[in-house]
Formats: structure tokens, sequence, C-alpha cells
């Protein structure tokens, strides 16, 4: 197409499909059916052929990469350095394709914010490289690269056809073409611009192609239903409704304004963490003119905790070696599960998880209670502790049997006393030896040996049982005797 005389330009390069051709500033990209006479030369068109810089660029390429790559690099290199700066690193899933076959790839941001975060020198007149770059993890990590060549014409414009075949219209001109052409379509829209080489606009001008508008949100993204009762619930987003019919849409979920990691689908599967929590869906809308974001409404989760309606309670007295019953209580929805635990003065008493308990005398003189945790059948918990009751003194210790005498019953000879059998075990045992029936005066141990006053006498023994949380047990009965020689 001629660039002679009257010199058209496009405000944005355009997405075509496999019968359309994709024109901007005269120049026009090859469609399907011309694909062929397009061969793999690592040359890309890049648009618009003249611009602003604050416009992002638009980047075709014939063909894709030839093997999949994990991601798409989009850089300048400066003339004077030669040195190489990114503009923006791209999934597979950030770019679209174009009638050819190729990649459709848009910058992040316009060339003035690329070169004042990245500090690239300017120089005007001067060809800038721009690269795209398929790269890939394994060995060989640069597998293919396209290449295009930019010109700033001044501090505000930029061509990516060489200067020497012409300078493209002013940024006044083509401003105010911009704002006249958006202004009789009335959406956003800009299909084309054509400047006169002297810069003044003519309207009208047709690309022969469906020109991608600027995105804008027109209603806000919704969530739906908007509150729900109970966790595993699916939440959707819808993305509300956009001018300029984007691309595709990108969702994220957020929990109080925080993101949701994982959360980045268009449906959302509520947690226990949601409960009571804030919960909006924001939306980010794509074209290959600009990228806009929109979130929804919050929706507040709220859900059906059980609540009781007869409160837990401990049943039976409470005293050592006493038997005690929690009760659940009666609470609210299905009820799946109950746990239980036993509390000593607001503490977990170890291994005690049943319903009922038997209070070990350890738990005496202290506040024994009951914290009983219910879960329904959507998996929500809710946990109430019963009234404490003081754990009173236990039965008097019970044992079965006379205590046993054994040894040589001589003078020096140490005589042996066991103790009668317990119930409960593990008591500490009092002994008392008996001289013909009299207490011996400092004779209170299981062992006692014979003296010369006990010649002649019948030595016997008794016991009393100790525990604590229990009343001692009575003195037993007299051992076997033994008659000292």
């Amino acid at each position: 197409m001629a660039r002679r005389g009257r010199v058209a330009i496009a405000l944005i390069a355009v997405l075509a499909y496999a019968t359309v051709a994709f024109a901007i500033a005269g120049a026009v990209y090859p469609t399907a059916s011309e694909a062929s006479a397009v061969t793999v030369t690592g040359t890309m068109k890049l648009g618009p052929e003249a611009g602003v810089v604050s416009q992002p660029l638009v980047i075709s390429t014939p063909t894709s990469c030839s093997v999949t790559p994990d991601k798409l690099v989009l850089s300048i290199i400066a003339p004077s350095s030669r040195k190489e700066y990114t503009l923006a690193t791209l999934g597979l899933d950030e770019v679209l394709t174009n009638g050819l076959g190729g990649y459709a790839v848009q910058a992040l941001e316009g060339l003035d914010s690329s070169f004042a975060a990245l500090k690239i020198p300017v120089s005007l007149w001067a060809p800038y490289t721009v690269r795209l770059t398929c790269e890939t993890r394994a060995a060989t990590k640069s597998i293919q690269q396209w290449e295009a060549t930019l010109w700033l014409t001044s501090d505000w414009t930029f061509q990516s056809t060489d200067p020497a075949e012409g300078v493209y219209g002013t940024a006044a001109a083509w401003t105010k073409s911009v704002a006249q052409d958006s202004a009789r379509r009335g959406d956003g829209n800009v299909l084309a611009v054509a400047l006169e080489a002297g810069g003044a606009p003519s309207l009208g001008m047709s690309l022969g192609v469906q020109f991608p508008g600027i995105v804008k949100a027109l209603t806000l993204p919704a969530v739906s239903p908007a509150g729900t009762s109970d966790p595993g619930s699916v939440l959707s987003c819808s993305p509300g409704a956009w001018q300029g019919a984007p691309s595709r849409f990108t969702y994220s979920w957020k929990r109080n304004g925080a993101k949701i990691t994982g959360a980045s689908g268009a449906t959302y599967t509520t947690v226990t963490a949601d409960n009571s929590k804030r919960i909006t869906c924001a939306v980010i809308a794509r074209s290959l003119v600009n990228t806009q974001g929109a979130e929804s409404a919050p929706v507040l989760i709220t859900w059906q905790i059980p609540t009781a309606t007869l409160a837990p309670r401990v049943l039976g007295v409470a005293k050592v070696a006493g038997t005690l019953t929690c009760d659940a209580g009666t609470w609210t929805g299905t009820i799946a599960t109950r746990k239980y635990q036993w509390l000593s003065n607001g503490s977990a008493v170890k291994d005690q998880s049943n319903a009922t308990l038997v209070v070990p005398g350890g738990l005496y003189q202290t506040t024994v209670s009951c914290k009983v945790t219910v879960v329904s059948d959507k998996g929500v918990s809710a946990t109430l502790t019963t009234s404490g009751s003081s754990v009173a003194v236990g039965p008097t210790l019970a044992y079965t049997g006379v205590p046993v005498v054994t040894g040589n019953p001589r003078v020096g000879v140490a005589l042996q006393a066991t103790a009668p059998t317990y119930n409960p075990r593990a008591v500490s045992v009092t002994y008392q030896w008996y001289r013909n029936g009299a207490a011996i005066t400092g004779a209170t141990k299981a062992a006692y040996r014979i003296v010369d006053a006990d010649r002649g006498a019948t030595l016997t023994v008794r016991t009393v049982g100790i525990k604590f949380g229990y009343l001692n047990s009575t003195q037993s009965g007299a051992s076997n005797g033994k008659r000292v020689l």
C-alpha cells in the first residue's frame, strides 16, 4: 500500500481474524490466505505505525513459537548502548492469536512509563529494536525471536516506519483526532484516524477490520448467591457488563479485602475461614487496547452455627470414685458428632474424653466440668463448657483380709508384715506392732526386730490404708501371732 500523499494512521493495532486484513497506518498485515507468503524471518509487525508515547505497543508475529514456550518476553534495545530492557513478561494465557496463527501481544504500559521506570535513554530519530522472545526452561532458553524497529520522532510521538519515508502527524493532531473519532462513535471504540501529511485529521477511514475497543465496566461484577449459610457452598462471579468487547476476563477472590490464595476462577467454594467475613470478586477485563479492573460489592458469609437450646450439664455427684455423666444438651441444626473433654480447674484431664467419668482421687478438692464440642453435618462446630462442681472426698478405703507376719520368732531376728489388699490400690499403709495385745512404742514399720522384752510373748501387727481423696480405712484385724522363743 503506497505511503505517498495522504498518510493514514491507526490508534492501535488490531486483532485480525482469519479472513480479515490487519491494517494500521496504511500497512496491511497478511490474512490467513496470505500466510504462505510470510516466512519466519524473525520480523514482526509493530503497531501503531505512528502514535503517542503514552500508548502501549501492540505486536503481531507471523507465526507462533516452533516449540511451546513457558513465557514470551517483550523487550526494547536502545540504539546507543544496545542494552536490552524488558517491557513485559507474559504467559501464553496473556496473549491472543492473530489471523496468521501468530501472537498478538500488548505491552502492559505506554512507552513513556517504560522509559521512565527502566531509565531507557531517549534518542530521537535513532532506531530502537523491539524484540519478542520465546523462552523455555529447557537448556536452550531462547528458542525463537522476532524483531521490529521503532523511532522516537519527538518527546511525545513515535512511529514504526523509517522516518526517511516520511514523518507522520503531530502529537496535537493525533490527540485531536482521537477525541473526535471517539466522540463520533460514542462507545470508546476508535476504528481509525487518517491524518494529512500536515497533521489535519480526516475521520471515517475504514480499515476493514473488527476493532477491539477500550474496555470499561458499565456494571460491577456480582457474586451469587448473596450470602450462604453453609461451608462448601459454591459462589459464582458474574463479570458484569463491559464496554469495548473484552477479549477475556480473569478473576480473583478476596476475603475482607485480602486476596484468597489459589482462588482465581469464576467460582469459589467457601471454607471455614470465610465465616463472618466479607467476600468480593475482582474481575480484570483485557483487550488489545487496555486492561481494566472492577470489583463486586461485598457479600457477608454467615453460616448456621449450632446453638444450644438446652445447655450441656454434668449429671451425678462430684466426689472421688463417683461416676459423672456429661449431657451434651440440645442443639439447633443436625449434629453429626459430639466430643467431650473433662476439665479440672479449667485444664484438660488427660485421657478423659468420654461422656462418663469415674472421678479419680487426684481430682479431690478441684472443680470438675465438661467441655462439649458439637459439629454439624456441614462441618460447622460450636463449643460450650458446663458449670463446675467441687469434688468431695470419696468413700472409706476398703480392704480384704488381715496382715500376714513372716519370719523366725527369735530375739534379734526381724519379722516382716505384709498388708492386706486395699481397693483402690496404690495406697500408703501405716503399721503398728503389738506385744501380747499391747502396742509397742515406736514399732510402726513393716519390719520389726525382736528384743529381749519379747521373750515368751506373742507378737502381732495391725494396718491402716491411706489414699488421697478417700477416707482412711479402718484398722485391720490383728495378724497371725508369732510367739517368741
